[in-house]
């Protein structure tokens, strides 16, 4: 069991102000344009509700929360919201510990702020190492790009060796005469 609430620290620079909003947060956070749409409590937890003033945002847009021992970013949203780069629209996705959120102008970084007990058991046991993160690993960019590239180029050496084999078997043969021949 945890020993008190996770907290999250959300960190953005505000995009009409310039200023940067650094909150900790406990588990949930409801995310959203409008404070009436944001829920207030989850079951019998308490929501931590963070206002981000821009049309872009949806009243309600997004939810984070615990769920075993991963924590889960829930979209809402019209219009998704970018984790890591990946786009994310009404679908739910774990969070890893400096993951990067996009939602609309906002650029937000989450830094996992709880204190978890430690004397619960190993396999209960809720740390930043232990967050399994479980992501589609052919998602990932650098591996997108490393296996796009690789079939860039064997489509590149499987095509010269056609043409090479093609121009071989096609390419006029003249006869071989011997100087005595010739006559």
């Amino acid at each position: 069991m945890l020993a008190e609430p996770v907290c999250i620290q959300l960190s953005w620079q505000d995009p009409e102000t310039g200023e940067l909003q650094q909150p900790t947060l406990q588990l949930p956070i409801a995310l959203g344009r409008e404070l009436e749409q944001l829920p207030t409590t989850l079951g019998d937890r308490t929501v931590a509700r963070v206002v981000l003033n821009n049309k872009q945002v949806s009243r309600f847009h997004a939810l984070i929360d615990l769920s075993g021992q991963q924590i889960i970013f829930t979209d809402r949203s019209a219009n998704g919201t970018f984790i890591q780069k990946q786009h994310l629209h009404h679908a739910s996705l774990p969070l890893a510990p400096q993951d990067r959120i996009e939602i609309g102008p906002y650029h937000i970084s989450i830094n996992i702020k709880g204190e978890y007990d430690p004397h619960a058991t190993e396999a209960h046991a809720l740390s930043k190492t232990q967050l399994r993160v479980s992501r589609n690993f052919w998602t990932q960019p650098w591996v997108v790009i490393l296996l796009g590239t690789a079939l860039a180029l064997l489509m590149g050496f499987c095509s010269w060796l056609v043409v090479t084999q093609l121009l071989r078997l096609y390419r006029p043969q003249v006869p071989i005469t011997s100087p005595e021949n010739r006559n």
